[in-house]
């Protein structure tokens, strides 16, 4: 089968020897669908349930190049009403540093840079040297080795619990070295140039990218005879093939996170976040089949994991008339729904689920089976992508 590709960008393979130690790192997820750079340095990342340092990212500190200086930890913690307010950037290094110089930011284009052309040989490059002026030059020591940033002085295009926060760190080492940290870079690297996210030609620099972790909302208490709502997703069958889709293939299974640690399954990503749990289908309309589909619905998966994740429900999807699919939520016996939500269009730029193209509204009482009739809009190639949601409460015993 060929490889699945979507907005591919690019593969990025960083062969680093350090001591005799030799650290390959190789491309994640983020890089199947989307033009994100790979997030290696973070692998050891599992959930931001914890919020505090034992839950945070990692990334490494890279001093000349290929000297590894240490790391750093970053996590960010979050007001009552679960909205992030402060990042956390502890620094870990191997040695001390003289200097440091940060530059955080949601649009990894504000970098500060001096932009200078210059002839090399034929061609015209880019010499751009950072503008460590602009960056913030705290005060040695820091408190704890630990930069704290408020994230209500950044500047937002969408909901926080989706955006990705650039940070830019450089130091000055006591063994002489300037580093940089992250797995991200601007500039020469070795023996290849890279232009993310700038076209530094004549530079070396890195930079990383920490997406802002939200708590999961809390699920709704369900009616009085129904106890343990949770929620669960539909999960469409993971299938190997090429995108746009071949012409015999009729759909695709896909994640909304890029970490590894949740993609058990090695499923294509949506890239909507590093580790929220969920699935979603990219589908051929013509090719649904006159019985439709149906598929499982599953609760408690977290990581995209099966089990622990338990069978509560099944939903068939249908095509009908007037471009519209018909989606019916069967429960299995035992469970009910409290809540239905669902997603049937272009490519899904949100998590949540209460804006879904098709939200069903708390009824009195779980329900056991729910039909809907959605229209969808098609892109360019015949294919739309769907979501399933659900709130499924298991019935008490009595």
């Amino acid at each position: 089968m060929k490889k699945l590709i979507f907005l591919f960008t690019g593969i990025l393979s960083v062969l680093l020897i350090v001591s005799s130690i030799v650290l390959f790192q190789a491309c994640s997820t983020d890089e199947i669908f989307g033009p994100n750079s790979p997030r290696t340095g973070s692998m050891d990342y599992e959930s931001c349930l914890s919020f505090n340092e034992a839950g945070a990212q990692v990334d490494t500190m890279w001093g000349g190049k290929t000297i590894y200086e240490g790391i750093v930890k970053i996590w960010n913690t979050t007001d009552n009403g679960g909205v992030p307010n402060f990042m956390y950037i502890k620094l870990l290094p191997n040695i001390t540093f003289n200097d440091l110089h940060y530059y955080v930011t949601t649009d990894p284009l504000t970098f500060p840079v001096n932009d200078t052309l210059v002839k090399n040989g034929n061609k015209t490059e880019t010499k751009c040297n950072p503008k460590l002026n602009m960056f913030v030059h705290p005060t040695l020591p820091l408190t704890n080795n630990t930069i704290i940033i408020d994230l209500n002085s950044l500047t937002y295009t969408m909901d926080r619990c989706l955006t990705d926060v650039y940070v830019f760190i450089h130091l000055a080492m006591s063994d002489g070295e300037t580093a940089w940290v992250g797995d991200m870079p601007f500039g020469k690297w070795g023996n290849d140039q890279y232009t993310w996210p700038l076209a530094c030609l004549n530079r070396w620099g890195l930079g990383l990218k920490y997406n802002l972790c939200c708590p999961d909302p809390p699920n709704p208490p369900g009616p009085p005879n129904y106890i343990n709502g949770e929620t669960g997703f539909v999960k469409v069958p993971f299938v190997t093939g090429e995108i746009p889709l071949d012409p015999d293939s009729s759909f695709y299974g896909l994640v909304f996170t890029t970490e590894n640690k949740s993609n058990p399954e090695g499923y294509p990503t949506l890239g909507l976040s590093r580790n929220r749990w969920g699935w979603a289908g990219y589908i051929n309309y013509a090719a649904i089949p006159a019985g439709g589909y149906t598929w499982n619905v599953y609760c408690g998966a977290g990581l995209n994991k099966v089990p622990p994740g338990y069978l509560t429900a099944t939903v068939k999807l249908e095509q009908v008339s007037g471009g519209n699919i018909k989606v019916t939520s069967s429960a299995n016996s035992g469970y009910g729904f409290i809540e239905i939500h669902t997603y049937a269009g272009a490519m899904p730029t949100t998590l949540a689920p209460g804006q879904y193209t098709y939200v069903m509204t708390e009824p009195a009482n779980p329900i056991n089976v729910w039909t809907s009739t959605e229209p969808i809009v098609l892109d360019g190639h015949g294919y739309f992508y769907f979501i399933g949601h659900a709130v499924v409460g298991v019935e008490a015993k009595k």
